[in-house]
C-alpha cells in the first residue's frame, strides 16, 4: 500500500520524510546567501571595582581571547584607579577602558548600560543588584551576577 500525503493517511514515516525534506531544503536554500559577520569581541562593563569585581572580571577575561572590559562603574573613585591599575599591570590587553568610559556616583549603574557593552558584571554590593539587574535586563544586557 503506497503512502498519500492526506489528513487520513499521515504516518510517521510520511511526517519523518516530509520534515527532512523540508529540512534539508531549508539548509540548502540558506548556504548560497552571504551573512554580514559580527563582532567576535565581548565588551564587557563592570559594576562595582572592588575586591569581588577584580576577581570575577579577570576569570572572566581569562575565560577567552576575544573578551575585553570597555566600561567600568563604582561609588567610589579610588576603587576604579586600584581597578584600572590591577589590569593595566596583570591583563593590559584585556581592558579598554577610557576616562570617557569610568564612572562613578548613584547612577553609575545607567551610564555603564548605556555605553556600546554586551555583558554587565554586577558585583557591587548585593542591596543594589536587584534593580540594577532589572535596569540591565530592561537595556537588553547579558548579566553576570551572584546571589
Amino acid at each position: 500500500m503506497s503512502s498519500q500525503f492526506s489528513p487520513l493517511h499521515f504516518s510517521r514515516r510520511d511526517f519523518l520524510r516530509t520534515s527532512a525534506l523540508a529540512s534539508l531544503t531549508a539548509m540548502a536554500g540558506g548556504l548560497n546567501k552571504a551573512y554580514a559577520a559580527g563582532s567576535d569581541k565581548i565588551r564587557v562593563g563592570v559594576l562595582g571595582c572592588g575586591g569581588r569585581g577584580i576577581y570575577d572580571s579577570t576569570n572572566c577575561m581569562n575565560s577567552s581571547e576575544n573578551v575585553e572590559i570597555v566600561a567600568v562603574g563604582d561609588l567610589f573613585q579610588d576603587r576604579i584607579d586600584s581597578f584600572l591599575e590591577y589590569y593595566k599591570t596583570n591583563l593590559p590587553t584585556k581592558i579598554n577602558v577610557t576616562p570617557e568610559t569610568c564612572f562613578t556616583g548613584f547612577d553609575a549603574c545607567q551610564k555603564v548600560l548605556a555605553c556600546d557593552i554586551d555583558l554587565i558584571m554586577l558585583t557591587q554590593t548585593p542591596h543594589f543588584r536587584p534593580m540594577h539587574f532589572r535596569a540591565a535586563i530592561e537595556a537588553g544586557k547579558h548579566v553576570f551576577m551572584e546571589k
